[in-house]
């Protein structure tokens, strides 16, 4: 269990000295995972880590990328996009449920 921890201890300490300050300079997913040597999905695991003690902030359309917030204008536009994200998911999840007992 320790070997695991300090492993994953190594791999945030990797991916965090790879993410650049600054909405300006994000860093895309794809070169992250280049610079890093993992998968996406491990990126995220990762990533989800480090926003405990880090204000890692990212955006997903194109200019997008991930970055440490240098201001709190850039974490509060990063929250703002999340709650917009979530809202939209509860209306998808709402929907789906709609279309389910249709099937039933």
């Amino acid at each position: 269990m320790t070997e695991n921890r300090d492993y994953f201890d190594l791999l945030k300490e990797r991916v965090l000295s790879h993410i650049p300050k600054g909405r300006n300079n994000a860093i895309p997913q794809r070169e992250l995972c280049f610079q890093t040597q993992l998968k996406p999905r491990e990126l995220k695991v990762v990533i989800s880590s480090l926003r405990k003690h880090h204000p890692i902030c990212s955006k997903e359309t194109s200019g997008g990328g991930y970055w440490i917030a240098e201001s709190k204008e850039e974490i509060f536009d990063f929250i703002k996009m999340l709650k917009a994200r979530r809202a939209g998911y509860s209306k998808t999840i709402s929907s789906m449920y709609g279309r389910a007992w249709e099937l039933s």
